[in-house]
Formats: C-alpha cells, structure tokens, sequence
C-alpha cells in the first residue's frame, strides 16, 4: 500500500508540474512529512502508525522531484547532481547506522530519533526554500 501511495506522490508530482511555483509545493510536502514524523511520537496506535507511515511515503515522493529540480537549477553544468545522488544513496546506506546508534544510546526511546528527524526536516526546509528565494523565477 506504501509503494502505491509513493507512485500517487510522485504522479502529483509529475502531473501538477511548477504550476503553482515551486515554493509552495515544496512547502507543503514539507508540511505533511513533518506531520508524519510527528505522528510517530508517543509510541502510536496501529492505525496513527499506518497512517504515518504512508503519509510518509507519498510525501517524500511528492517532494524530491521538487528538491532535485531546485539543486539542478543551481548548477548547468550538472556536477550538482552527480553528487547529490551520491549523498542520498549514502543516506540510505549510512541512515540506519547512525539511528540504531541514537536507539542504542537513548535506551530504545525513539522520541529523541523522532525529534531530530523532525529538526532536520525542518532544517532542509529551510535550506531549500532558501535556495529557490535566490533563483530566478
């Protein structure tokens, strides 16, 4: 059901396109990742949980056309992109180590994992909403 959501969020994606800006979509598929982060707190009911989850899932495919297409529009000649794929696949890969070191040194809580997975959403945010103030429209 999570992968279907995550076809559905990339389809918005692809089909709403920059019609309504950039900014906008990016702050809003920021908003509901956020919101499925924060759902996950206070060790939440199946339902709270299935809901995060693919709330997750669609959001986060919504979104990254959105990031990547304000990463490209910083650089032409495309080495950005290059490098940038290399940091999401490290995520990927070196992600779960550094949370099951969080876990392990918070005693199991997943609160302060949560947290600062909501920090640093909130974080990138900023970052590229920032990114895309400087770009010519």
């Amino acid at each position: 059901m999570a992968t279907l959501l995550g076809i559905a969020g990339a389809g918005c994606a692809s089909l709403i396109g920059e019609r309504c800006g950039r900014a906008p979509l990016l702050l809003a598929g920021y908003l509901m990742m956020l919101g499925a982060i924060l759902l996950l707190l206070e060790q939440p009911q199946l339902a709270r949980f299935a809901a995060a989850a693919l709330l997750f899932k669609y959001t986060w495919t919504f979104v990254l056309p959105f990031i990547l297409a304000s990463l490209a529009a910083l650089d032409p000649s495309g080495r950005l992109m290059n490098t940038t794929n290399l940091v999401i696949g490290g995520g990927l890969a070196v992600g779960p180590a550094i949370a099951g070191r969080l876990l392990e040194a918070s005693g199991g809580d997943f609160q302060p994992l949560l947290l600062g997975a909501a920090a640093s959403a909130a974080l990138s945010l900023g970052l590229i909403l920032a990114i895309n103030r400087r770009q010519p429209a």
